[in-house]
């Protein structure tokens, strides 16, 4: 899902080019950038560019290290395995996230010696709220956070979904 997703993006951009390097950082790479232009735009780990993660969790969300970038992450829903290909309902992006994340909005679990286990790194709530902070798009029935965080992302969301904001006046301000 997340290679259809990044390929769809940089098809879409006129300043977006897809990391030609397997397994790399970033995603996308920017076309502007002689450095990664010089190098075929196949780059090891780059400081600009986007990174992508598509996801059916609400949070969660991981990487292999502490990443400094912008992320856009695609929330998605998708019909059963166990239905037939014809009756399966299809996929749905319920939300798109994007934020600007530092070292900071991050938790590394290493791991001891002798073990195999991947290196994975996970969002903390500082990450989380500025990517449920910065919707691009979503379905209201797809926001979610605690407490006064989702009271907060409600309320963003009624600003510019009129018929949201209708049936749920209690959001507005």
């Amino acid at each position: 899902m997340g290679n259809v997703v990044t390929e769809e993006l940089a098809d879409a951009s006129d300043s977006l080019v897809v990391n030609r390097k397997p397994d790399a950082f970033p995603d996308l790479l920017p076309v502007d950038r002689d450095e990664y232009a010089d190098d075929g735009y196949e780059i090891h780990h780059g400081d600009h560019g986007i990174e992508t993660k598509c996801s059916k969790s609400s949070g969660g969300w991981q990487a292999h290290n502490n990443e400094e970038a912008w992320f856009i992450v695609f929330r998605y829903e998708r019909g059963s395995p166990e239905d037939e290909a014809e009756e399966m309902d299809p996929i749905r992006f319920t939300q798109v996230l994007a934020a600007s994340l530092d070292e900071d909005d991050w938790s590394h679990s290493g791991r001891g010696e002798g073990s195999r286990r991947t290196i994975t790194s996970y969002i903390i709530v500082s990450g989380m709220h500025k990517l449920r902070s910065n919707p691009v798009y979503e379905d209201p029935d797809a926001i979610t956070g605690r407490g006064e965080e989702l009271v907060e992302y409600r309320r963003r969301h009624g600003s510019f979904d009129s018929e949201f904001a209708e049936r749920n006046p209690e959001y507005l301000d």
